[in-house]
């Protein structure tokens, strides 16, 4: 949304404008095995199977 905005700013297709700063956010760290559900997700058809041992 941001770039878009600033698109038209630039492009004078709105009048001039000020966006305040953008905040980082550091979101905490996804746990590994939610990660590799939402990734079993992507393929329905062909489910993937991981293994969620540490490897010695």
């Amino acid at each position: 949304m941001r770039a878009f905005l600033l698109w038209c700013s630039t492009g004078k297709l709105t009048r001039l404008f000020r966006l305040p700063p953008v905040q980082v956010r550091r979101a905490t760290p996804m746990p590994q095995s939610e990660r590799l559900e939402l990734i079993g997700r992507l393929s329905p058809t062909r489910p993937c199977r991981f293994a969620l041992g540490s490897r010695a």
